[in-house]
């Protein structure tokens, strides 16, 4: 038997209706039974215990020691000791001054008949060796010598080394003649520089004895100061003494000291 189109709607909103009533049903149980009955008991994860290395002691602060820094700390500045002269930034005193003359003509013969005796004498110099030999200079070698080598500035260097001066007077160039002296004087006091690291040097500029001033003399002067100095050595200007005398006469010889001496002194 055929069933209308309109009964079997009616047949299947009444079943809907059944299915949602019991749907309601069930949703209200499960809310009571939850609400009536223990909560469920969940495992709280316990809290680490720290290492003893994270957790800093407390230290009284009478006790507590002082922070390691990370960087030295630079060294105090030495205290003076003593009123030693200083120059060229080498400490020098009288009692223990050994020195050490290299030249020309200019600083040959007795040392009481030169300027180096009365240096020596006002400065204290207690010990004085004299390499000087006539016609000595930057790149000339000398006419005769009384040690040897017998050579130039340069090719007299371990002779000077081996007296183990505190300082050493460099005294010439007026030999070299009209001869660029700039490399020959750059060489030799960077190579006496090198070889005395703690030394004192000191340069006079060279002199001549002629009648009148050669330009080069000039320039033999600028060379040798340009070059004493950028090794810090103390540069002594005697700037035209004994021209027009040949052969330096005492009081020249006695000028020559007293530039030293205001110097150094």
């Amino acid at each position: 038997m055929r069933i209308p189109r309109s009964s079997s709607l009616t047949v299947s909103v009444i079943v809907l209706g059944v299915l949602a009533l019991l749907a309601g049903g069930l949703s209200v149980a499960a809310v009571l039974h939850f609400r009536g009955g223990p909560a469920p008991v969940q495992a709280v994860p316990a809290s680490p215990t720290p290492a003893a290395a994270d957790t800093p002691t407390p230290v009284a602060p009478s006790t507590q020691a002082s922070p390691v820094p990370t960087q030295t700390a630079p060294a105090a500045p030495p205290t003076e000791t003593t009123e030693a002269a200083t120059v060229a930034g080498v400490v020098t005193t009288p009692e223990t001054t050994k020195v050490v003359v290299i030249g020309d003509s200019n600083s040959t013969g007795a040392l009481e008949e030169t300027w180096i005796g009365e240096v020596a004498a006002q400065l204290g110099w207690t010990e004085v060796v004299n390499l000087s030999s006539p016609g000595r200079g930057f790149v000339a070698k000398p006419r005769s010598c009384d040690f040897s080598p017998c050579s130039n500035f340069a090719g007299s260097l371990d002779l000077i080394v081996a007296e183990a001066p505190d300082l050493v007077v460099t005294f010439g160039g007026t030999a070299d003649g009209d001869w660029a002296l700039g490399d020959a004087t750059t060489g030799y006091f960077e190579a006496l520089r090198s070889a005395l690291p703690d030394a004192q040097l000191v340069a006079i500029s060279p002199l001549t004895g002629a009648d009148e001033w050669p330009h080069y003399m000039t320039l033999h002067q600028r060379s040798v100061r340009a070059a004493a100095e950028a090794v810090g050595a103390t540069m002594v200007d005697a700037g035209r003494i004994g021209l027009g005398e040949g052969t330096l006469s005492a009081e020249s010889q006695h000028q020559i000291a007293q530039a030293v001496v205001e110097e150094l002194g």
